[in-house]
Protein backbone atom coordinates (compact mmCIF):
# COMPACT_ATOMS: atom_id res chain seq x y z
CA UNK A 1 0.00 0.00 0.00
CA UNK A 2 1.41 3.39 -0.90
CA UNK A 3 0.20 6.82 -1.84
CA UNK A 4 1.66 9.18 -4.39
CA UNK A 5 3.90 11.56 -2.46
CA UNK A 6 7.25 13.19 -2.98
CA UNK A 7 9.84 10.41 -3.17
CA UNK A 8 11.72 11.56 -0.09
CA UNK A 9 8.71 11.09 2.21
CA UNK A 10 7.00 8.10 0.61
CA UNK A 11 5.97 5.32 2.97
CA UNK A 12 5.03 1.73 2.23
CA UNK A 13 2.81 -0.21 4.59
CA UNK A 14 1.68 -3.82 4.73
CA UNK A 15 -1.84 -4.98 5.62
CA UNK A 16 -3.46 -8.40 5.84
CA UNK A 17 -6.21 -8.64 3.21
CA UNK A 18 -8.03 -11.72 4.54
CA UNK A 19 -11.35 -10.72 6.09
CA UNK A 20 -11.34 -13.69 8.48
CA UNK A 21 -8.04 -12.50 9.98
CA UNK A 22 -9.87 -9.60 11.61
CA UNK A 23 -12.33 -11.71 13.62
CA UNK A 24 -12.64 -11.04 17.36
CA UNK A 25 -9.82 -12.75 19.26
CA UNK A 26 -10.84 -12.20 22.89
CA UNK A 27 -11.32 -15.52 24.69
CA UNK A 28 -14.59 -15.52 26.62
CA UNK A 29 -13.64 -18.87 28.12
CA UNK A 30 -10.42 -17.40 29.52
CA UNK A 31 -12.35 -14.43 30.87
CA UNK A 32 -14.84 -16.65 32.68
CA UNK A 33 -12.09 -18.85 34.13
CA UNK A 34 -9.96 -16.02 35.49
CA UNK A 35 -13.01 -14.24 36.85
CA UNK A 36 -14.00 -17.37 38.77
CA UNK A 37 -10.42 -17.87 39.95
CA UNK A 38 -10.02 -14.37 41.38
CA UNK A 39 -13.52 -13.87 42.74
CA UNK A 40 -12.38 -14.53 46.31
CA UNK A 41 -9.47 -12.06 46.17
CA UNK A 42 -10.90 -8.50 46.06
CA UNK A 43 -7.67 -6.64 45.26
CA UNK A 44 -6.69 -9.13 42.57
CA UNK A 45 -10.19 -9.24 41.12
CA UNK A 46 -10.16 -5.48 40.62
CA UNK A 47 -6.99 -5.38 38.54
CA UNK A 48 -8.04 -8.49 36.61
CA UNK A 49 -11.33 -6.79 35.76
CA UNK A 50 -9.43 -3.73 34.51
CA UNK A 51 -7.18 -5.69 32.17
CA UNK A 52 -10.12 -7.72 30.86
CA UNK A 53 -12.02 -4.54 30.06
CA UNK A 54 -8.99 -2.98 28.34
CA UNK A 55 -8.27 -6.12 26.35
CA UNK A 56 -11.90 -6.51 25.37
CA UNK A 57 -11.91 -2.90 24.11
CA UNK A 58 -8.75 -3.59 22.09
CA UNK A 59 -10.26 -6.77 20.64
CA UNK A 60 -13.43 -4.93 19.61
CA UNK A 61 -11.35 -2.22 17.97
CA UNK A 62 -9.16 -4.70 16.09
CA UNK A 63 -12.20 -6.61 14.81
CA UNK A 64 -14.33 -3.55 13.98
CA UNK A 65 -13.68 -3.71 10.21
CA UNK A 66 -15.31 -7.13 9.95
CA UNK A 67 -17.94 -6.38 12.62
CA UNK A 68 -19.25 -3.56 10.46
CA UNK A 69 -19.69 -5.93 7.53
CA UNK A 70 -21.33 -8.54 9.77
CA UNK A 71 -23.88 -5.91 10.84
CA UNK A 72 -24.57 -5.02 7.22
CA UNK A 73 -25.03 -8.72 6.40
CA UNK A 74 -27.40 -9.23 9.31
CA UNK A 75 -29.53 -6.28 8.18
CA UNK A 76 -29.55 -7.59 4.61
CA UNK A 77 -30.47 -11.14 5.65
CA UNK A 78 -33.23 -9.90 7.92
CA UNK A 79 -34.71 -7.94 5.05
CA UNK A 80 -34.55 -10.47 2.21
CA UNK A 81 -35.17 -13.68 4.15
CA UNK A 82 -38.42 -12.83 5.92
CA UNK A 83 -41.31 -15.02 4.84
CA UNK A 84 -44.00 -13.08 6.64
CA UNK A 85 -46.83 -11.55 4.65
CA UNK A 86 -46.39 -7.83 4.82
CA UNK A 87 -49.39 -6.36 6.67
CA UNK A 88 -49.28 -3.33 4.38
CA UNK A 89 -50.80 -5.52 1.65
CA UNK A 90 -54.04 -5.75 3.61
CA UNK A 91 -54.11 -1.99 4.13
CA UNK A 92 -53.28 -1.49 0.46
CA UNK A 93 -56.18 -3.70 -0.64
CA UNK A 94 -58.67 -1.71 1.43
CA UNK A 95 -57.19 1.64 0.47
CA UNK A 96 -57.12 0.94 -3.27
CA UNK A 97 -60.71 -0.33 -3.41
CA UNK A 98 -61.95 2.57 -1.29
CA UNK A 99 -60.30 5.05 -3.65
CA UNK A 100 -61.67 3.25 -6.69
CA UNK A 101 -65.14 3.35 -5.19
CA UNK A 102 -64.89 7.14 -4.85
CA UNK A 103 -63.61 7.57 -8.38
CA UNK A 104 -65.92 4.98 -9.91
CA UNK A 105 -69.24 5.32 -8.03
CA UNK A 106 -70.69 2.28 -9.84
CA UNK A 107 -68.46 0.06 -7.72
CA UNK A 108 -70.26 1.00 -4.52
CA UNK A 109 -73.38 -0.74 -5.78
CA UNK A 110 -71.53 -4.04 -6.23
CA UNK A 111 -70.04 -5.07 -2.90
CA UNK A 112 -69.13 -8.49 -4.24
CA UNK A 113 -66.95 -6.88 -6.90
CA UNK A 114 -65.15 -4.81 -4.25
CA UNK A 115 -64.50 -7.97 -2.23
CA UNK A 116 -63.16 -9.72 -5.34
CA UNK A 117 -60.85 -6.79 -6.06
CA UNK A 118 -59.55 -6.86 -2.51
CA UNK A 119 -58.97 -10.60 -2.73
CA UNK A 120 -57.03 -10.27 -5.97
CA UNK A 121 -54.87 -7.45 -4.60
CA UNK A 122 -54.04 -9.62 -1.59
CA UNK A 123 -53.26 -12.61 -3.84
CA UNK A 124 -51.06 -10.43 -6.01
CA UNK A 125 -49.25 -9.12 -2.95
CA UNK A 126 -48.73 -12.64 -1.62
CA UNK A 127 -47.31 -13.67 -5.00
CA UNK A 128 -44.84 -10.79 -4.83
CA UNK A 129 -43.82 -11.78 -1.30
CA UNK A 130 -43.36 -15.37 -2.42
CA UNK A 131 -41.27 -14.29 -5.39
CA UNK A 132 -39.04 -12.24 -3.11
CA UNK A 133 -38.70 -15.20 -0.76
CA UNK A 134 -37.64 -17.50 -3.61
CA UNK A 135 -35.14 -14.95 -4.87
CA UNK A 136 -33.12 -14.75 -1.67
CA UNK A 137 -29.77 -13.18 -2.42
CA UNK A 138 -26.75 -13.90 -0.30
CA UNK A 139 -24.96 -10.85 1.03
CA UNK A 140 -21.80 -10.44 -1.14
CA UNK A 141 -19.45 -10.28 1.83
CA UNK A 142 -16.26 -10.90 -0.14
CA UNK A 143 -17.15 -8.38 -2.82
CA UNK A 144 -18.04 -5.70 -0.27
CA UNK A 145 -14.83 -6.41 1.67
CA UNK A 146 -12.75 -6.09 -1.49
CA UNK A 147 -14.48 -2.84 -2.40
CA UNK A 148 -13.53 -1.41 1.01
CA UNK A 149 -9.95 -2.62 0.58
CA UNK A 150 -9.69 -0.53 -2.57
CA UNK A 151 -10.14 2.64 -0.53
CA UNK A 152 -7.02 4.25 0.87
CA UNK A 153 -8.64 5.52 4.12
CA UNK A 154 -9.82 1.98 4.88
CA UNK A 155 -6.37 0.57 4.20
CA UNK A 156 -4.85 3.11 6.56
CA UNK A 157 -7.41 2.36 9.27
CA UNK A 158 -6.58 -1.38 9.08
CA UNK A 159 -2.89 -0.62 9.29
CA UNK A 160 -3.21 1.87 12.13
CA UNK A 161 -5.77 0.03 14.25
CA UNK A 162 -3.57 -3.06 14.54
CA UNK A 163 -0.63 -0.94 15.71
CA UNK A 164 -2.81 0.82 18.28
CA UNK A 165 -4.28 -2.45 19.57
CA UNK A 166 -0.89 -4.14 19.86
CA UNK A 167 0.44 -1.30 21.99
CA UNK A 168 -2.75 -1.16 24.05
CA UNK A 169 -2.67 -4.89 24.80
CA UNK A 170 0.95 -4.76 25.91
CA UNK A 171 0.55 -1.57 27.95
CA UNK A 172 -2.42 -3.03 29.80
CA UNK A 173 -0.37 -6.12 30.58
CA UNK A 174 2.58 -4.15 31.93
CA UNK A 175 0.24 -2.08 34.07
CA UNK A 176 -1.24 -5.31 35.45
CA UNK A 177 2.21 -6.55 36.44
CA UNK A 178 3.15 -3.27 38.10
CA UNK A 179 -0.11 -3.09 40.08
CA UNK A 180 0.29 -6.72 41.12
CA UNK A 181 3.78 -6.02 42.43
CA UNK A 182 2.60 -2.91 44.26
CA UNK A 183 -0.04 -4.95 46.08
CA UNK A 184 2.31 -7.84 46.82
CA UNK A 185 4.92 -5.53 48.36
CA UNK A 186 2.53 -2.92 49.78
CA UNK A 187 4.24 -0.09 47.91
CA UNK A 188 2.70 2.87 46.12
CA UNK A 189 5.41 3.62 43.57
CA UNK A 190 6.76 1.10 41.10
CA UNK A 191 7.63 1.06 37.40
CA UNK A 192 8.62 -1.72 35.07
CA UNK A 193 11.69 0.32 34.12
CA UNK A 194 13.00 0.41 37.70
CA UNK A 195 16.46 -1.11 37.99
CA UNK A 196 15.34 -3.54 40.69
CA UNK A 197 11.97 -4.42 39.13
CA UNK A 198 13.02 -7.96 38.23
CA UNK A 199 14.43 -8.64 41.68
CA UNK A 200 11.32 -7.36 43.41
CA UNK A 201 9.12 -9.41 41.12
CA UNK A 202 11.12 -12.59 41.71
CA UNK A 203 11.14 -12.03 45.47
CA UNK A 204 7.36 -11.67 45.47
CA UNK A 205 6.25 -14.25 42.90
CA UNK A 206 9.25 -16.51 42.26
CA UNK A 207 11.72 -17.00 39.44
CA UNK A 208 9.44 -19.24 37.38
CA UNK A 209 6.82 -16.50 37.15
CA UNK A 210 9.50 -13.90 36.54
CA UNK A 211 10.50 -15.82 33.43
CA UNK A 212 6.95 -16.54 32.28
CA UNK A 213 5.68 -13.03 32.89
CA UNK A 214 8.68 -10.84 32.13
CA UNK A 215 11.98 -12.28 30.92
CA UNK A 216 10.89 -14.95 28.42
CA UNK A 217 11.94 -14.47 24.81
CA UNK A 218 8.39 -13.95 23.57
CA UNK A 219 7.59 -11.23 26.06
CA UNK A 220 10.96 -9.58 25.50
CA UNK A 221 10.20 -9.33 21.78
CA UNK A 222 6.73 -7.95 22.55
CA UNK A 223 8.27 -5.34 24.84
CA UNK A 224 10.80 -4.31 22.21
CA UNK A 225 8.08 -4.14 19.54
CA UNK A 226 5.92 -1.97 21.78
CA UNK A 227 8.91 0.30 22.38
CA UNK A 228 9.54 0.55 18.63
CA UNK A 229 5.90 1.44 17.95
CA UNK A 230 5.58 3.91 20.84
CA UNK A 231 8.97 5.60 20.77
CA UNK A 232 10.49 5.01 17.33
CA UNK A 233 7.56 5.35 14.97
CA UNK A 234 7.62 1.63 14.35
CA UNK A 235 11.22 1.65 13.14
CA UNK A 236 13.19 -1.49 13.90
CA UNK A 237 15.45 -0.58 16.81
CA UNK A 238 18.89 -2.07 17.27
CA UNK A 239 17.67 -4.26 20.11
CA UNK A 240 14.68 -5.53 18.13
CA UNK A 241 16.84 -6.19 15.07
CA UNK A 242 18.88 -8.68 17.13
CA UNK A 243 15.77 -10.79 17.72
CA UNK A 244 13.97 -13.22 15.44
CA UNK A 245 10.85 -11.13 15.84
CA UNK A 246 8.89 -12.37 12.80
CA UNK A 247 7.35 -9.00 11.97
CA UNK A 248 6.90 -7.98 8.34
CA UNK A 249 9.18 -4.98 7.75
CA UNK A 250 8.58 -2.22 5.25
CA UNK A 251 10.86 0.82 4.92
CA UNK A 252 12.62 -0.29 8.10
CA UNK A 253 9.37 -0.29 10.09
CA UNK A 254 7.57 -3.25 11.62
CA UNK A 255 4.07 -3.94 10.32
CA UNK A 256 1.54 -5.24 12.84
CA UNK A 257 -0.82 -7.79 11.32
CA UNK A 258 -3.85 -9.39 13.00
CA UNK A 259 -1.78 -12.55 13.41
CA UNK A 260 0.71 -10.66 15.58
CA UNK A 261 -2.03 -8.99 17.63
CA UNK A 262 -3.74 -12.32 18.30
CA UNK A 263 -0.44 -14.01 19.16
CA UNK A 264 0.37 -11.26 21.67
CA UNK A 265 -3.00 -11.65 23.37
CA UNK A 266 -2.59 -15.44 23.52
CA UNK A 267 0.87 -15.11 25.06
CA UNK A 268 -0.02 -12.51 27.65
CA UNK A 269 -3.35 -13.98 28.77
CA UNK A 270 -1.55 -17.17 29.80
CA UNK A 271 0.97 -15.14 31.80
CA UNK A 272 -1.80 -13.16 33.49
CA UNK A 273 -3.60 -16.36 34.46
CA UNK A 274 -0.41 -17.93 35.83
CA UNK A 275 0.30 -14.86 37.96
CA UNK A 276 -3.32 -14.79 39.16
CA UNK A 277 -3.04 -18.43 40.27
CA UNK A 278 -0.10 -17.45 42.47
CA UNK A 279 -1.57 -14.19 43.73
CA UNK A 280 -4.95 -15.64 44.66
CA UNK A 281 -3.39 -17.60 47.57
CA UNK A 282 -1.36 -14.63 48.86
CA UNK A 283 -2.85 -12.76 51.82
CA UNK A 284 -1.87 -9.40 50.28
CA UNK A 285 -4.46 -9.98 47.57
CA UNK A 286 -7.19 -11.71 49.53
CA UNK A 287 -7.56 -9.20 52.34
CA UNK A 288 -10.13 -6.62 51.32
Amino acid sequence: MCRTMPEEIRRNAYIETSLESYRDFFSDDWGERIDALTNSAPKLSEIVFDIMMEWRAAAYTASLPVSILDTMKAYHDGFVKTGELNSTILRLAKGVTAKLARKVPELTADTSLIRRLQEQIIVLGADLEDARSRAKLEFPMKEVWNSYLDKYPYQLSLWGSQRICYVSIYNSYENFLVRSLQIARSISNCRATDRDFKKKFADSFGNLLLNKCWTSNGINIARLARHALSHAGGRVTDDLAKQKHGFVVRDGRIQVTPEKTKALFSLLKDSVYALAEKAVIMKEFTNG
